[in-house]
């Protein structure tokens, strides 16, 4: 085994396009843990030439351990949707 895959269902997005059922691939060496099933995360990720990929274990984080984070997305995310 060389990663974990999963299919993607967003609830919410703050930057970028996906669409419901993109894979998302997160290779062991960069995090060694899986997901939990019916846990929400929020995930950082890029996309490189065969999918979504997140490279390091901090760019994916549980919701209920995520709140600076989303508040962090909130704030940024609002002021630059007024900016435009």
């Amino acid at each position: 085994v060389e990663g974990y895959s999963y299919q993607l269902l967003p609830r919410r997005q703050w930057k970028g396009q996906t669409r419901l059922g993109e894979e998302l691939r997160i290779d062991l060496k960069d995090c060694a843990r899986s997901l939990e099933k019916g846990e929400q995360y929020i995930v950082m990720m890029s996309f490189s030439g065969e999918g979504w990929v997140s490279q390091q274990c901090e760019q994916v984080v549980a919701v209920g351990e995520a709140q600076q984070v989303l508040a962090y997305l909130d704030r940024v995310y609002s002021v630059q949707l007024a900016k435009q």
